[in-house]
């Protein structure tokens, strides 16, 4: 058997030596990495219930204003009888303001102190006279007694009926009132409506009706039919208004998909976020809003973890994170005598 010639076996060698060498250096150049994190941030709220204000808005109209939803509120005066019936309470839907309409003090100040279960908040004095509306006067310089202020919920003259019906707002709780003087002219006839008040101090009187569709009504309501706490009555006032066509309208229905079950508030948002409408799901399906007016809106969904309908915030010391909160990808445009349907997984 003949031997490799040194030729060849040099060739061979340093072709294997460049082989591997070339190898050993690709082998070491990797790719470097850097991992990413998400960091979240809240703002723990202020777990300690106090007043924020406490002020005189109208004549006989005092305001105050909480930190948090009173959960069983107290207001004793200091320097007058804490006798029943001094003043009327009306609380907003969350109960964290109420308006006191109060009943001939006969002072200039009140003296308040504001307890919250069992628990006295603050004190607080009351200007009464800086806001006086008794008297005013007029181009002869005569004095005339304040009139009772009506409003109602269709600034516009416009009924969308499909949703409420009429509301006449008082600018005072009522104390008396003659309902069977209130018309309705519908067309050619004159109806007694059917009339009944929505609130316990009554400041909101529902007008109910079977309402026609794109059609003009007048609600006549004649001078001194109502009586406020305080004596005020009302001017007389017709209200011209018209209902809507369903054509005027559009609709949003959500088909959600709900991975992890729980409570999530729904809400219909204006382009302002102010909220329109809200709805409670806790399972996958279809949430619908309908009779909207034309116009752009966002849908907002809230994981109401503890199902006390609002969103909530965290608490580092016991390892709560805030209440998840999400939009929906796009603003939703609504065009009237159209339906949109849209699919959404939380």
């Amino acid at each position: 058997m003949k031997p490799p010639s040194p030729e060849t076996l040099k060739k061979d060698s340093a072709a294997k030596r460049d082989t591997l060498l070339h190898k050993k250096d690709t082998s070491v150049i990797k790719k470097q990495t850097t991992p990413g994190y998400t960091l979240n941030l809240f703002e723990e709220s202020d777990s300690i219930q106090k007043i924020l204000k406490a002020d005189m808005i109208n004549e006989d109209q005092v305001g105050i204003y909480y930190r948090f939803p009173t959960i069983k509120p107290e207001f004793i005066p200091m320097n007058i009888p804490d006798i029943p019936g001094w003043m009327i309470p009306e609380f907003n839907v969350t109960r964290d303001s109420v308006f006191l309409w109060l009943k001939n003090t006969g002072k200039d100040s009140l003296y308040l102190r504001l307890v919250d279960k069992g628990k006295t908040l603050d004190t607080a004095r009351i200007n009464l006279l800086k806001k006086s509306l008794k008297k005013k006067k007029t181009d002869k310089g005569t004095a005339s007694l304040v009139k009772l202020k009506l409003s109602t919920n269709m600034p516009d003259g416009r009924l969308n009926q499909f949703k409420r019906d009429p509301v006449i707002i008082f600018s005072y709780p009522l104390s008396g009132q003659n309902l069977i003087r209130i018309l309705l002219v519908d067309g050619k006839d004159t109806i007694n409506p059917k009339l009944a008040f929505t609130d316990s101090v009554k400041r909101k009187l529902r007008v109910s009706y079977k309402w026609k569709e794109d059609r003009p009504y007048r609600l006549i309501i004649p001078d001194s039919v109502f009586r406020s706490i305080n004596g005020h009555l009302n001017d007389s006032l017709v209200v011209s208004f018209r209902t809507h066509s369903l054509r005027d309208f559009g609709s949003i229905q959500m088909t959600i998909s709900i991975k992890y079950p729980s409570d999530y508030l729904i809400q219909l948002l204006d382009e302002k976020e102010n909220v329109l409408e809200r709805k409670i799901i806790s399972a996958s399906g279809k949430v619908k809003f309908d009779y909207l007016s034309p116009g752009k809106y966002k849908i907002k969904a809230i994981l109401d973890r503890n199902r006390n309908g609002r969103w909530d915030t965290g608490k580092f010391s016991k390892k709560i994170q805030p209440e998840k909160v999400q939009y929906f990808q796009k603003i939703i445009e609504v065009r009237a005598n159209w339906d949109i349907d849209e699919s959404w997984e939380l």
